[in-house]
């Protein structure tokens, strides 16, 4: 090696991870599509759309993507891998930033949904307390989201009036009679 070459910056590749690692994501991402693409369609056909018939064999895809995990990594997956899987929290991109407002919005908006989906849960299996737990959280969420608008209506209002320029107005001259 010549002296320019000692001078070089040496590149080293570092990777977290190994082939175990590499196939349990693989695994996993199988059995987090097949719960998502299940979890959706049971949501659907509990309200009346929905494909019914696809029951049976989206839970068995469900099924062997699950036995395929437990055969690569030898126990099933975590309980918190699976939440993961079928969470409705968005997923914003990395560095995505929402602004104050927006996220407020959302978040009355995420309590309507989390109210909506804890009643439909409830209704299936007849839980009239938690029916009443889930009509109130959507509520809260609802009226939050109506006090937010309300807000944000009041506030643009005022802005239009700072904006507006006062009229002038023009004095009438009186005509004299001659």
């Amino acid at each position: 090696m010549s002296k320019k070459d000692d001078d070089k910056p040496r590149l080293k590749l570092v990777a977290d991870n190994n082939k175990e690692t590499v196939d349990k994501n693989r695994v996993m991402a199988d059995v987090g599509f097949h719960l998502r693409e299940l979890t959706a369609n049971l949501l659907r056909v509990s309200r009346g759309a929905g494909k019914a018939n696809n029951i049976g064999h989206q839970c068995a895809k469900l099924i062997r993507a699950l036995q395929a995990y437990h055969e690569e990594v030898g126990h099933w997956p975590p309980s918190w891998d699976l939440q993961e899987a079928i969470s409705k929290e968005t997923v914003y991109p990395e560095g995505f930033v929402l602004s104050e407002d927006e996220a407020e919005r959302l978040s009355h908006t995420e309590t309507m949904v989390s109210g909506a989906l804890q009643i439909v849960a409830s209704r299936l299996l007849d839980q009239n307390t938690q029916i009443r737990a889930g009509e109130s959280e959507l509520y809260r969420g609802f009226n939050g989201l109506v006090a937010y608008r309300l807000e944000q209506r009041r506030a643009h209002e005022l802005t239009d009036k700072a904006r507006a320029k006062p009229k002038k107005s023009v004095a009438k001259k009186k005509r004299s009679l001659k």
